[in-house]
């Protein structure tokens, strides 16, 4: 059988279905890895043992519990911003709050933040206006420190917040 909350204080985690194998030299199966938010999966151990068990050389001789060894990650916030909406010819930007932006016949919500695991990568998030509109302004894309993110490409490393940027379009 299979015991995959083992952290303490976790959420309880959905154990893979036990396996019921020949005595003698039975391969067992193993299971597909579990996923916990803020913890790594490690590999499943015999109580005990200090290294993993090892899937393809086992000589079962009773029934046993592997468990799953977890180690904690540390996790970091991505930020939306809503950015400023951009000025029409000779008139100053128009700011967002941070959390929506409001433009003449629209509002834009941004995205909820994302918890991401230190050295994975968030996910770009859609921007859609709650209402349509005549006015010419177009999202062009995330940006952080003046520079568009790439969220296929850049592990998250430390707290980040990323901006919208938009462009006014004739």
């Amino acid at each position: 059988s299979f015991n995959a909350n083992t952290v303490y204080g976790g959420v309880p985690l959905e154990n893979p279905p036990a396996q019921t194998l020949e005595e003698g030299y039975t391969p067992v199966n193993r299971p597909k890895d579990p996923v916990l938010s803020g913890y790594a999966f490690k590999g499943w151990y015999l109580e005990g043992d200090s290294e993993p068990f090892n899937f393809k050389i086992y000589d079962l001789q009773k029934d046993i519990t592997l468990n799953a060894k977890w180690e904690k990650v540390t996790q970091y916030t991505v930020t939306f911003d809503a950015g400023k909406e951009p000025p029409e010819h000779g008139k100053r930007p128009i700011g967002g709050n941070g959390n929506r932006i409001s433009f003449s016949n629209y509002v834009v919500d941004m995205p909820s933040p994302q918890i991401v695991d230190e050295g994975m990568k968030a996910v770009r998030p859609e921007v859609s206006p709650r209402h349509r509109t005549s006015d010419k302004i177009k999202f062009i894309g995330w940006y952080y420190q003046g520079v568009e993110f790439d969220f296929e490409n850049t592990p998250i490393t430390g707290d980040i917040t990323v901006q919208a940027v938009w462009r006014r379009v004739k």
